[in-house]
């Protein structure tokens, strides 16, 4: 049985032509002004798990056992670990081309790290930097592209 898809999977070089990247402009004129909360919209499930690796470090809030097991470990708990917490191989910008409208970001603050610093989290913190380049690479960007994703 398989779990998901890690970034080591035979799906991270996969691209396509995204069919999808407009779906909204193709909405039925009668939904155009159906709340938002009555469609079903395509989303991401932990958007930023993309961008982690074997040096991201567990979370905090995860149980003393793993933490305890992880420090023993980590050769055999890392791997688990990533496998268990990678649930997207595309960036952010790359499943907004693919039609996601729905992210599903969940921030937390390292209790070791710079007050400063907030990480994106599933089990384990990422590590990666996430660039914003205006105009391309955030969701800005991708509505500016096409505004009919943005009721326009």
């Amino acid at each position: 049985m398989g779990g998901p898809a890690g970034a080591s999977s035979s799906f991270s070089g996969l691209r396509c032509r995204n069919a999808n990247e407009d779906w909204m402009s193709e909405l039925c004129p009668r939904l155009w002004d159906v709340p938002l909360h009555h469609l079903s919209i395509p989303g991401s499930h932990d958007t930023m798990t993309y961008c982690l690796n074997k040096k991201s470090p567990i979370s905090q809030e995860e149980s003393r056992v793993l933490q305890l097991v992880n420090k023993a470990f980590p050769c055999i708990t890392r791997p688990v670990v990533l496998k268990w917490s990678i649930t997207q191989v595309l960036d952010v910008t790359e499943q907004l081309d693919a039609g996601v409208r729905y992210l599903d970001l969940r921030i937390a603050h390292m209790l070791d790290g710079s007050e400063k610093n907030l990480h994106f989290v599933h089990m384990v913190y990422t590590t990666a930097l996430v660039e914003v380049r205006p105009g391309r690479g955030d969701a800005r960007g991708v509505l500016r592209r096409r505004p009919a994703s943005c009721g326009e």
